[in-house]
């Protein structure tokens, strides 16, 4: 009885672990820059690209270090292979970060921050998220 009980057991334990490995894209996530500043005429973005074969949802903010929020770009819907972005004119040399959040596998995209310059959108910089 009691051989019969360890196999159970790790019948169980090996059930969950492909349950949960099944469910990776339904996690809550939450990823993050590091801080950067975007002077004047230039503008802070944070972009987020859907690499996986489902469609994600989440939420862009530009956040202030004080953690005020200056630009959120409410929840948005990524199609498979498909950027979404946020954008924030200037910071007034404050530093941001950019904070990514929604349910989605963190190895499924590629998400960072960057600062644009001039007229034509010139990428100054690019700093990937974590």
């Amino acid at each position: 009885m009691r051989k019969r009980t360890r196999c159970q057991l790790v019948l169980s334990c090996l059930t969950l672990l492909v349950i949960l490995a099944r469910s990776e894209s339904a996690l809550a996530v939450e990823m993050f820059t590091p801080s950067f500043i975007a002077d004047d005429g230039e503008m802070a973005v944070c972009s987020i690209l859907n690499k996986g074969k489902k469609s994600i949802t989440l939420n862009i903010q530009i956040r202030y270090n004080n953690g005020n929020v200056g630009q959120d770009s409410g929840q948005l819907e990524v199609l498979p292979h498909q950027v979404r972005l946020a954008t924030m004119v200037g910071t007034n040399s404050s530093r941001v970060h950019c904070a990514f959040s929604g349910k989605f596998s963190p190895k499924n995209v590629r998400a960072a921050g960057e600062v644009e310059v001039g007229v034509n959108g010139q990428t100054k910089f690019v700093i990937p998220a974590q």
